[in-house]
This record gives C-alpha cells, sequence and structure tokens, in this order.
C-alpha cells in the first residue's frame, strides 16, 4: 500500500462534513450579513427621503404651512413602510448674514428679526430650512438580545438643509411670507 492510497478518504465521508460546513456558514455569516446590510440601505433611503422633505418645505409658500407639513403625519408613511421609527422631527429656519459670522437660528415660527429681513439695511441674508430628525433604524431580524444594528434598532440623529425659496413680501400685509 502506497502512502497516497492511505490518505484517500472513503466516498460519501465528505457529504455529512459538507452540509454541516454549509449550515454553519449560513447561520453564522451569511444571514447576519444580510442582517446587517439592511441597516445602512434604510439610512440611504431616509437620507434621501429626508433630503425631499426639507426641499419641499423650503417651497412652501409661507413658513406656518412647512412647519404644519411637518406635524402632519403624512410625510411618515414613507418611513413607516420601510420599518425606520421617527422619534422626533423639529423644523427651523437658519438666517445667514452675508459675511457669514452671525447665524441665527429660528424654531418653530418664531419670526424672523427686521435686520435679517431681505430689505434690510446691511443687505439680504442666506435662508435655510432645516429639519432635525431622530429615527430608530432597525435591521431586518429583531431578537430579546439588544445589540444595536444586529439585533436591535440604532437610533440616528439627522439634519438637512435647503434653501427657502420664497422671499417675496405678501401683498396685502406687506409682511415677508417667512414669517407667516
Amino acid at each position: 500500500m502506497s502512502a497516497k492510497s492511505m490518505r484517500r478518504r472513503p466516498k460519501g465521508t465528505t457529504i455529512v462534513e459538507f452540509g454541516s460546513g454549509l449550515s454553519v456558514l449560513l447561520c453564522f455569516f451569511v444571514v447576519p450579513l444580510i442582517d446587517i446590510t439592511f441597516v445602512p440601505a434604510r439610512y440611504m433611503l431616509v437620507r434621501g427621503y429626508m433630503e425631499n422633505v426639507v426641499h419641499h418645505m423650503a417651497l412652501c409658500e409661507k413658513r406656518s404651512d412647512a412647519i404644519g407639513y411637518i406635524k402632519n403625519p403624512a410625510w411618515k408613511s414613507f418611513m413607516n413602510k420601510l420599518g425606520v421609527t421617527v422619534k422626533s422631527a423639529d423644523a427651523s429656519l437658519v438666517v445667514c448674514d452675508n459675511s457669514g459670522t452671525n447665524k441665527l437660528v429660528l424654531s418653530g415660527e418664531a419670526p424672523v428679526p427686521d435686520e435679517y429681513l431681505p430689505n434690510a439695511p446691511q443687505g439680504p441674508s442666506v435662508y435655510e430650512m432645516e429639519l432635525n430628525l431622530v429615527v430608530e433604524v432597525p435591521p431586518l431580524f429583531k431578537s430579546k438580545v439588544a445589540l444595536p444594528g444586529f439585533t436591535s434598532p440604532v437610533t440616528l440623529s439627522l439634519q438637512a438643509r435647503s434653501p427657502w425659496e420664497n422671499l417675496s413680501p405678501d401683498a396685502q400685509t406687506s409682511d415677508y411670507y417667512m414669517n407667516e
């Protein structure tokens, strides 16, 4: 008998090893890898949708309409379909002067001060609608073991801005639409 024939396995022994090896590979590597990839995929979808929402807010005629849009739960339906939970949503108007040194954040419906309005003597400012979201992004599978990103949702704070589009005053009240 040669050394080569002694090392040879009997027929059919590798079938049992292949099945157990394949099940270990699937259970401990492939399934967790697929589970983990759902978090960044959902994050990218939420981030893109958030940019669309803040752009829609910036296109509103009045700032009160933009604030009303974010308070309306209809825009959250897409995120709910993804399995993402919106914990909080806050909108504000960010005003920067031309030099970029002074920055004013106006939460809610606080009026823009006269020195920052478009007809101010120091020149028009830059106006941006800002949306701050706190969301929970879950993986594909959930479990009682709380490992964020693996078996439980990851909490993320997201921020997006879009330039405010309507800088004109109201013809009836002569107050700027961003203050209404």
